[in-house]
């Protein structure tokens, strides 16, 4: 009988990294509760430099972190006046990450300069103060982002056609939507797969999952897009 002893197999080590959300010298106003009791509830990565990020948090404020050296400014981007409430979703825009959106429990949702602690744009009636769950901009065009709220309402913005409410709003039929993502266009950003169309998944409370092709109206750049978006928004600083 023979013995045929083979190499053990190779185990890769993986790294596990703690992200420093703030430091002991953040003022009490950005951190009203005890280190003990924050949640955080999203991260986003900067798209053009992932040293930096952004976590959304119960303190009612974004949090700005750096995984390596110095620290975030601002290291936090808070709320017009006292109020605190969670901020529940965030998202940094893939066109120019100089602009953050921010969902909170209240149904309100800010836009913010990344460069600015106070928010440029607020909105809330469109929720009818349905807690936001999810926001995301989109993948194909600047002026576009997408909102889901608890009600399993998805609500399309296009801020070159309207910048006070959505431009349609869509109650879910198939159950309660509880979350959404969106593909990579590589036409309008460079990257995922050329020749794909712009894809958005719906995931629901039941398990069921749906791919659905977004109309070329929502995914379509014009050439000058983006410029008018980064304009329109430096205006309203």
């Amino acid at each position: 009988m023979s013995i045929i002893l083979q190499p053990p197999p190779r185990h890769h080590h993986i790294s596990t990294q703690f992200l420093q959300l703030f430091h002991s010298s953040c003022s009490s106003r950005l951190l009203p509760y005890s280190v003990s009791s924050i949640r955080t509830y999203d991260v986003q990565f900067l798209p053009s430099d992932p040293n930096h990020f952004y976590t959304a948090t119960n303190l009612g404020c974004v949090l700005h972190g750096v995984r390596y050296g110095g620290k975030g400014t601002p290291r936090a981007f808070r709320n017009v006046g006292d109020s605190i409430v969670d901020v529940k979703t965030v998202d940094l825009s893939p066109f120019s990450g100089q602009f953050l959106l921010a969902g909170c429990s209240d149904g309100s949702l800010r836009l913010y300069s990344t460069h600015r602690e106070l928010p440029i744009l607020m909105w809330s009636a469109f929720t009818r103060s349905s807690e936001i769950t999810c926001v995301r901009w989109s993948r194909s065009r600047p002026h576009v982002f997408y909102v889901l709220t608890s009600t399993s309402v998805l609500h399309i913005w296009d801020l070159q056609k309207c910048d006070s409410a959505p431009v349609a709003s869509h109650k879910s039929s198939q159950g309660k939507l509880i979350a959404f993502g969106l593909s990579n266009d590589h036409v309008s950003l460079g990257i995922g797969l050329p020749g794909r169309q712009a894809e958005m998944v719906l995931t629901f409370a039941n398990g069921s999952v749906e791919n659905h092709i977004i109309n070329e109206q929502l995914s379509i750049c014009q050439p000058d897009e983006v410029t008018s978006f980064i304009n329109y928004l430096y205006s309203c600083l």
